[in-house]
């Protein structure tokens, strides 16, 4: 290796080794100080320092489809625009072919959770598990 590659590696690696050392003796400070996030309401599912597991995993699902919802009207809008805003006929395929595909990927989503509570409600609502205590021998 040459002299001056080899100094830069071993400055990086002092820069890095020194970041580390900064970051780990600052952490004290900041696990120290308790941390209180407000989630917003989703469906109805809220979460507060009481939510069993089962409410978390229904939070994340219902801002799934709420998340793959906004994306797929994102890309229509954006299919839609560059529709209106394109003058060659390739472009105004492509176009369709955007808002095309953003509108079957909604439908899918939006069939399979129809058909997920159609085949049992408990796959799109989820419950804590009931626990049976075991009997001592």
């Amino acid at each position: 290796m040459p002299p001056i590659l080899n100094t830069k590696i071993k400055n990086i690696c002092c820069a890095g080794a020194l970041a580390m050392i900064i970051f780990l003796s600052m952490a004290p400070l900041f696990s120290a100080s308790a941390i209180e996030l407000n989630y917003p309401p989703i469906g109805g599912q809220t979460i507060t320092n009481a939510t069993t597991p089962s409410e978390y995993i229904n939070y994340v699902f219902l801002f799934g489809i709420g998340a793959v919802g906004l994306v797929s009207l994102a890309a229509f809008i954006w299919g839609a625009i560059k529709y209106t805003t394109s003058e060659a006929i390739g472009n105004k395929q492509a176009a369709k072919e955007r808002m095309t595909e953003a509108l079957i990927g909604l439908a899918l989503v939006l069939i399979s959770v129809v058909v997920l509570s159609y085949i049992n409600q408990g796959l799109v609502n989820f419950s804590d598990p009931v626990v049976l205590p075991v009997p001592a021998p």
